[in-house]
């Protein structure tokens, strides 16, 4: 469960990033001429801009995917070295108030 969780934490920061992306490009083209005044702008995480210029698009699409290959070559492990029997009855050892594990 802890490898599904990362690799949906790392396909949301990339989401994030495009996101980051396009509104970069997006507000750095518009000039009022006014100057910018948080008092009178909310951010809305839930908003996503519009796609940019084709050629932003297809670089964030290629890193997209070179990201994707990198996850599928990163080894899979659960990160225990033991099986589920025995890690709960070390959790089990761990949690018994009978027993007292000092140091050497």
């Amino acid at each position: 469960m802890p490898q599904l969780d990362l690799r949906r934490e790392r396909e949301q920061a990339f989401k994030d990033y495009a996101r980051s992306v396009r509104l970069r490009i997006m507000f750095s083209r518009q000039d009022s001429g006014r100057p910018f005044d948080r008092r009178y702008h909310v951010p809305n995480p839930a908003w996503q801009p519009s796609r940019a210029s084709p050629a932003v698009e297809a670089q964030l699409e290629d890193l997209g995917q070179r990201l994707q290959q990198t996850q599928a070559a990163l080894p899979r492990h659960e990160g225990f070295n033991c099986a589920r029997e025995e890690r709960e009855a070390l959790d089990a050892l761990c949690h018994d108030a009978n027993i007292i594990v000092k140091p050497r």
